[in-house]
């Protein structure tokens, strides 16, 4: 779980010593203006990179969506972040969607 987080080295050291991590949550939203989210959320390029980072079997963001809490809009990080995940192991999930995971 990332909580509030901007990236930094320490996403690639935390998959040195610990990977592989079964499950993460990380969030993808509020990014908007840069200058001034950048310290403290990641956008959504910086959470797939995370999720690399720390050798994540599954990834599911979070941080988006339910209220406005920067300049992106409502559905910018969901489109950003969907533009760039290909075939990666990292979902999306609608407000009051529900998955039963397994990731033995």
């Amino acid at each position: 779980f990332a909580g509030d987080t901007g990236y930094n080295k320490f996403f690639k050291r935390i998959g040195k010593d610990y990977a592989p991590v079964k499950t993460a949550l990380i969030p993808i939203g509020a990014y908007i203006p840069r200058w001034f989210m950048g310290p403290v959320h990641v956008d959504p390029a910086q959470a797939l990179q995370i999720h690399k980072d720390i050798g994540a079997g599954l990834s599911i963001g979070m941080h988006y969506g339910t209220f406005p809490l920067a300049d992106d809009g409502e559905m910018d990080p969901i489109n950003d972040f969907n533009a760039i995940v290909g075939n990666e192991n990292f979902i999306l999930m609608k407000e009051g969607e529900f998955r039963v995971v397994r990731n033995n």
